[in-house]
């Protein structure tokens, strides 16, 4: 109620004062979001690998707590204030996403019988000018950071947070962007982490620095990139008995950093298996992390409506020590011909994996983070959607993976209604040897399994060249009115596991190996957005 109220007091005042400060003109957008949604929380393995149910850890990561049918709800609120054409300021508030009868912070708050939950949070706010006498653009604050893509959305960098961003065109071909980001900085306390070694704030923070240069001609765009960044020993100090977290799913993926957790979020560390979480911080030999990423975006449109795009990522971080060191690239194309009925198009990418010596660090890209949205290879396997229901059961990402799809988007023979399909194929890139430093069946230095983790899915999702799979969206379009619509997500996930015993297949009290019991994710949910 106090935040309430002082939200309330905080609009008056703004709106008290328009009559003094005639000269500034206030824009407010919005838009409320309600999503009811059903399905298997992808869990794809009923039983672990001592054949017995529990269901709790063996749900794909970050939705093991979720339940089958789930309603939520999310507020957002945005305000500018534009002084002119060279100085506005803007902040964004976001109220959830609050989980209906849910009273927990984890899930928001507010929703429990009662109500009155504490869940207004700052999402945005920043300043933009432009230096005086020039085309120098430059915004300040806490904002949005996008690397370039023109596939599926950059599989690095998607995601809010507190910096400087400066633009400058040349001409209408040629403009230049660069930016710094400080993603962490004064989190790390040896009080919360159970570990005296640790100074408070010291060499906790995180910071990126990026250049981009869109080069934009008649029929053809083409973006060079690079960004840098240096990774501070200790910002992930933070979270007390952080493997055990992640393996019950108590906070998994939520109070964690997005940068150090394996949901392949990971910017850090190395393969499965080579984690010991108490360890990796003190033996890395760099007290900062070297982080390198470049790529080249490309869309050629000459012979419209045939469109082609490409992305091309390579990153690599640096720790001191091989084998935490991780680096790899992936590559997506796009090709596509619009219609007048709908978009058909063709899909593919390919990642790179890890090689299976847990000696020399990973081979998987690593990245930041893209909670912000959204990855659009699909709408379920990953973070595909902007909007409440459950995706990214696979990962954020397809990292890790290679594989092709069709895809027919905008279909449209009815006026205000629209449908986007998707079929995808894919398959894993590690090598299986991997398996075996998940499960336990392979040892190094007498460590035995991975911290806290017992099967494929604790990576969300980690797939060796053995393992693939299958996924179908259908998700449909519907203007109820103009400023309201409805969205209604389709999806389904199978995937083919080797489940042999040295692979992800279990064993019994006898010694037997069993399958995994695995079953298929599927999810069906619909959305109503009222945005102004």
């Amino acid at each position: 109620m106090k935040t309430i109220t002082t939200l309330v007091l905080a609009a008056s005042l703004v709106l008290g004062g328009v009559g003094a400060a005639s000269a500034i003109d206030f824009k407010v957008k919005g838009e409320w979001l309600m999503n009811f949604d059903l399905g298997s929380g992808g869990k794809f393995v009923s039983k672990g690998r001592d054949g017995k149910n529990a269901v709790g850890n063996y749900r794909a990561a970050g939705h093991g707590i979720e339940d089958n049918f789930e309603a939520r709800q999310r507020v957002r609120l945005e305000l500018t204030a534009v002084a002119s054409e060279t100085l506005s300021g803007t902040v964004f508030f976001e109220m959830g996403d609050s989980v209906w009868g849910a009273s927990n912070s984890l899930y928001g708050g507010g929703g429990a019988l009662g109500a009155d939950g504490r869940v207004v949070e700052l999402k945005r706010a920043y300043i933009d000018w432009m230096v005086p006498s020039t085309d120098l653009k430059l915004r300040m604050g806490i904002q949005g950071f996008y690397l370039p893509s023109e596939t599926f959305g950059s599989a690095i960098l998607m995601e809010d947070g507190a910096g400087i961003t400066a633009s400058y065109k040349f001409n209408d071909n040629v403009s230049l962007t660069t930016f710094w980001l400080r993603a962490y900085n004064d989190n790390a306390s040896a009080a919360n982490t159970l570990d005296t070694r640790v100074s408070d704030d010291y060499l906790d923070n995180v910071d990126f620095f990026g250049l981009v240069m869109p080069l934009d001609f008649e029929g053809v765009k083409i973006t060079p990139w690079v960004m840098a960044g240096a990774i501070g020993e200790n910002f992930d100090r933070t979270n007390v008995n952080f493997a055990t977290e992640i393996a019950s799913g108590s906070k998994a993926y939520n109070g964690a950093s997005p940068i150090d957790v394996r949901r392949n979020t990971t910017a850090l560390v190395a393969p499965p298996g080579a984690l010991d979480d108490n360890a990796r911080h003190l033996l890395r030999a760099d007290a900062y992390s070297t982080a390198i990423w470049a790529g080249l975006t490309g869309k050629i449109t000459i012979a419209d409506p045939f469109r082609f795009s490409w992305d091309f990522n390579y990153g690599s971080v640096t720790t001191g020590r091989e084998e935490y060191d991780r680096s790899g690239w992936m590559l997506s194309g796009l090709a596509e011909y619009k219609t007048d009925w709908g978009t058909p198009g063709l899909v593919g990418w390919w990642s790179s994996g890890d090689d299976g010596n847990i000696k020399n660090g990973s081979e998987i890209m690593p990245f930041v983070s893209i909670g912000s949205g959204g990855y659009n290879l699909s709408t379920l396997g990953t973070w595909g959607e902007p909007w409440l229901s459950n995706d990214g059961i696979m990962g954020y990402n397809a990292v890790g993976t290679w594989g092709f799809g069709a895809r027919v988007m905008d279909i449209s023979f009815v006026e205000d209604l629209k449908h986007n399909l998707r079929v995808n194929y894919f398959r894993g890139t590690n090598d299986p040897a991997m398996a075996g430093y998940i499960t336990g069946t392979r040892s190094y230095k007498g460590q035995g399994k991975a911290t806290g983790l017992s099967d494929f899915n604790s990576y969300g999702t980690y797939l060796t060249t053995e393992d693939s799979g299958m996924e179908v969206n259908l998700d449909t379009h519907y203007d109820i009115y103009k400023n309201l619509d409805m969205w209604i997500h389709l999806g389904y996930i199978h995937l083919w596991l080797d489940d042999s015993y040295s692979m992800w297949g279990g064993y019994d009290k006898k010694g037997n190996s069993h399958g995994l019991n695995a079953t298929d994710a599927w999810r069906a949910s619909i959305s109503f957005r009222y945005s102004f």
